[in-house]
């Protein structure tokens, strides 16, 4: 929801996010946009979409 509210102020957009998948897997996001590009293809799944791409796996 964070990337489609209106006035987010650029501070939001641009801070770092690290999730943990539902396997205990972490991942890590330089910006909210590349997060949620990221979790809409995953919810999709299909495993060929670039956005599978963004990030990076965290130990």
């Amino acid at each position: 929801m964070l990337v489609t509210k209106q006035n987010l102020p650029e501070s939001e957009r641009d801070r770092s996010f690290v999730v943990t998948t539902p396997v205990g897997k972490k991942r890590s996001f330089d910006k909210l946009i590349d997060f949620a590009q990221w979790a809409a293809a995953n919810a999709l799944g299909k495993p060929e979409s670039e956005r599978l791409m963004n990030g990076r796996d965290v130990e």
